[in-house]
């Protein structure tokens, strides 16, 4: 793979510039894989999808 591969247009009104005012508001893109069903929430809506020995993992990077 390589990053020429991710290369495309993204307007810049599209990638977040600073964090969300309300920290708990940040969006958030859900795929159900079993129901193929994506869906679009906030962060607050977390705990309703994790379980017991779930693994999250946190992407901090910034954008290229």
């Amino acid at each position: 793979m390589k990053l020429e591969d991710f290369d495309f247009e993204l307007p810049l009104e599209a990638i977040a510039q600073e964090p969300a005012s309300e920290r708990d508001r940040s969006r958030l893109l859900v795929h159900d894989i079993e129901a193929d069903v994506t869906a679009h929430m906030d962060v607050r809506g977390l705990t309703e999808l994790l379980g017991r020995g779930d693994l999250l993992v946190i992407n901090d990077t910034a954008v290229i």
